[in-house]
């Protein structure tokens, strides 16, 4: 899937992140016309990385979707390689 734009909105993620956090900066992004985004979460010396491209016709709320999922994936990952740790 491309995106309208060619812009790239990359989100770091780590243990600061939260979800009102990453969805102020989807948005924030979303309204400057991005419509491209790339979470990048560090934990540990490992990277993981997932893109994702908004619709042409995304509003709003499709872009605080797309934030409220990815943050989701981002704590599931972190929960698992957390209990992997344990």
């Amino acid at each position: 899937m491309s995106a309208p734009t060619k812009d790239l909105c990359v989100i770091n993620l780590d243990e600061r992140a939260h979800l009102p956090g990453v969805q102020k900066l989807v948005l924030n992004a979303f309204r400057e016309g991005i419509y491209a985004f790339q979470f990048r979460l560090k934990f540990q010396k490992r990277v993981f990385e997932d893109r994702v491209a908004l619709p042409a016709d995304a509003d709003e709320e499709c872009a605080l979707e797309m934030a409220t999922y990815q943050f989701a994936r981002f704590m599931n990952t972190v929960g698992q390689l957390a209990a992997k740790r344990l």
